[in-house]
């Protein structure tokens, strides 16, 4: 639940970094070990957590989409739905964003990140991609990390516009409308971002932005797609079905 409740908070905030019509690349440099995993683990599975990957990223008036590995998502935001592409088999998990305000545990979780979560400028800056670019720093109850900012970014006006757009979607429940605002905070497009987050470090930097026009069904879920809902928060896990080994006689 926490690993879902962080995941909605960092969609929210790239949310609040876009504009209608554009398509953007982020090189995403992973580091490090989740936090509870064994110390000499295979190099096969560190392979997992320690890698280099690009993020394809589409945004319209009406809808987002994000490509990253073997992973597609898909955001509406008239209908607040949000599905989770496995093209390799052709799969789908849904999400009802306004079920997920609506329940109590995550709107809980979600309240306690955003009430935790602190956004501080600073006098810090640097030139980043090319860009004159002003440090912010974040810190949590999830986390810490820093967001170099600029306003050079092309479309920053427009994003200002579409932030006031998201903001009067989100704003019908109060769980992501106090997000948003506390985000809002940051002007400027977020040109490298670091975040350390529970024993994991991420370094986002933009690659490259240009304003396109994209095909409405590049936000649909395509035909032949088996499409299964997300599994309640509040579901019971299933016990394992795996058979116990019966003890070695003496």
């Amino acid at each position: 639940m926490k690993k879902l409740a962080w995941s909605l908070c960092l969609c929210l905030m790239m949310f609040q970094s876009v504009y209608a019509d554009v398509y953007w690349e982020t090189v995403n440099e992973t580091k490090g070990m989740p936090q509870g995993m064994p110390p000499n683990m295979p190099k096969e599975m560190m392979q997992q957590f320690n890698k280099t990957e690009t993020v394809k990223n589409y945004m319209s008036e009406k809808a987002f989409r994000s490509e990253s590995g073997e992973t597609v998502t898909i955001m509406d935001f008239d209908t607040m739905m949000v599905y989770h592409l496995n093209p390799k088999d052709k799969t789908c998990t849904k999400m009802d964003l306004k079920s997920v305000a609506n329940n109590e545990k995550m709107a809980g979780m979600v309240k306690e990140m955003q009430d935790g979560m602190k956004i501080t400028p600073t006098t810090e800056s640097k030139k980043v991609a090319g860009y004159d670019c002003k440090k912010y720093q974040i810190s949590g109850m999830m986390g810490e990390g820093e967001y170099w900012i600029s306003k050079d970014v092309k479309g920053y006006e427009q994003y200002k516009t579409l932030s006031m757009k998201m903001q009067a979607v989100m704003g019908k429940t109060p769980m992501f409308t106090n997000l948003t605002g506390a985000i809002g905070k940051m002007e400027g497009f977020p040109v490298q971002t670091s975040m350390k987050v529970m024993g994991m470090t991420t370094i986002s930097t933009l690659k490259q932005i240009e304003e396109k026009t994209f095909d409405k069904n590049l936000f649909k879920v395509p035909d032949g797609y088996k499409i299964s809902d997300m599994p309640s928060m509040d579901a019971p896990r299933q016990p394992s079905k795996m058979p116990m080994k019966k003890p070695k006689a003496n």
